[in-house]
């Protein structure tokens, strides 16, 4: 009889290799990706984080090893510098990220005076609605603060350029209404109907002179060189105009949700054609609902309960911001927006998908609007602390920063005693407002002891407001 044949010692040792080595290293393989993450600073730590949250990991310098073939965030960080971009793991890949830290500017102060409707050009003027009278106020090139326009009040204002918008508000005999705004000159503009609820009126500037009304359920267009409303469009009850560009109106549902999602329309006022989304709503008063547009009309940023994300002119998505950011974020240019979040000032770039750190607000404060500087000089933004609201700046050309408004800013005070308020405005230099309506010599001295006491020269100089 013939023996059987055995296989060959060789080929049981191969099998093994390939049961008891190789195939779990396909699996892993197959389930994982080898990554290589390392920062130019050293010192920085990474932190890799799953979007599912199911995985979390932190080095400091650099990362090498195996991870869930997931999508994350990678944020790296120093005290001065800050990135954070998206990283998809890939199966049966090593991949390499190399994140460039750049450093980030300190803000500054720049008034603690209620801002709101911020319009800018550093070194010319600053003008906004003190949020706590809804009055129009102005600084100019000499830093002297004026009220414009008393006993107006407004709430919101669509600006076209530094001196001229749109804005919503009330007359002197408290009928609510839409008024012109040009320089220091305010101009009723005739309705085209009767408002029958204040809170369905809005406004927003589309370039070209041309504004967007809303009315009673109805979109109007409005232009400075035709000065009529012509009406474009019924608009379903609930809606309000948010933004707008060229012919596109872009309105949300503010008074009831999809789901726990506010609803979307982008209308083109042209065709009538319209594209819909949704944005997320989580019932908080720190979270509203914002859109901006860039400057040449192609993206439009929604930020709605912590989140913003880019679409175009369609509202097809084109991507995420990671992270918490601001309210409104706004365009620094076609190809990159800024927004805040975790104590910073963020500038995301679309040609790089990478967030980098671009200034830090003092730990106490939480960024929430954002304004561009039509002069290119700075960001401004408001900041919110223990309740109170503040104007900050972040200088885009390495300006320095004035360390007596710093102070000034760390101490937040507007009272000196229940006869005497104070504020300060550092816009062209630092300026003391008092505002005391029955002393105003007894106010400027305890203004000027406050100063001494917190080392802010006493010579610095104060202005008597009382409009």
């Amino acid at each position: 009889m013939n023996q059987p044949t055995q296989p060959p010692k060789k080929i049981l040792i191969f099998g093994a290799v390939i049961i008891f080595i190789v195939i779990p290293l396909i699996w892993v393989a197959a389930k994982n990706s080898f990554v290589i993450i390392s920062a130019s600073d050293k010192s920085a730590t990474i932190t890799l984080t799953s979007t599912d949250n199911s995985t979390k990991i932190t080095a400091t310098g650099s990362y090498v090893g195996m991870v869930p073939a997931k999508d994350y965030t990678i944020n790296t960080q120093t005290v001065t510098a800050a990135a954070s971009q998206s990283f998809s793991a890939m199966p049966f890949h090593i991949q390499s990220v190399a994140v460039q830290l750049n450093k980030s500017v300190q803000s500054e102060a720049v008034s603690n005076i209620a801002t709101d409707n911020v319009n800018v050009a550093t070194g010319t003027s600053l003008t906004f609605v003190d949020s706590a009278t809804q009055y129009l106020e102005r600084v100019d090139s000499h830093n002297t603060l004026q009220r414009i326009g008393a006993p107006y009040s407004f709430s919101r204002v669509a600006w076209k350029d530094q001196t001229s918008g749109i804005a919503i508000g009330t007359d002197p005999a408290n009928n609510v209404g839409v008024f012109a705004l040009h320089g220091t000159t305010i101009a009723a503009l005739p309705l085209p109907e009767v408002v029958s609820d204040s809170n369905s009126l809005s406004v927003a500037y589309a370039g070209n002179n041309t504004y967007y009304f809303t009315e009673n359920n109805k979109l109007y267009s409005y232009s400075a060189s035709d000065p009529t409303f012509t009406r474009v469009s019924f608009i379903p009850s609930g809606y309000v105009l948010s933004s707008a560009s060229g012919v596109r109106a872009l309105l949300y549902n503010a008074s009831s949700s999809v789901g726990s999602n506010y609803a979307v329309t982008l209308l083109n006022t042209k065709n009538g054609s319209t594209n819909k989304t949704t944005a997320p709503l989580i019932e908080n008063p720190n979270y509203t609902f914002s859109s901006s547009w860039s400057p040449d009309g192609t993206k439009v940023i929604i930020s709605a309960s912590g989140s913003s994300t880019v679409y175009n002119q369609s509202l097809q998505k084109i991507s995420t911001i990671a992270g918490n950011a601001s309210n409104s974020p706004a365009w620094l240019n076609n190809s990159s927006v800024v927004y805040a979040a975790q104590n910073r000032l963020w500038q995301y770039s679309f040609d790089t998908t990478v967030s980098n750190a671009i200034a830090y607000l003092p730990k106490y404060a939480t960024a929430d609007t954002i304004y561009t500087d039509h002069s290119g000089q700075y960001l401004y933004f408001t900041v919110i602390t223990n309740g109170q609201i503040s104007l900050y700046r972040a200088a885009l050309h390495n300006q320095p920063i004035n360390i007596s408004a710093q102070k000034l800013g760390e101490s937040n005070t507007q009272q000196t005693s229940n006869g005497c308020a104070m504020n300060y405005l550092n816009f062209t230099s630092l300026t003391m407002i008092a505002d005391s309506p029955s002393d105003n010599t007894s106010c400027i001295a305890a203004i000027q002891d406050y100063l001494s006491i917190i080392t802010v020269p006493e010579t610095t100089p104060v202005q008597v407001f009382n409009p």
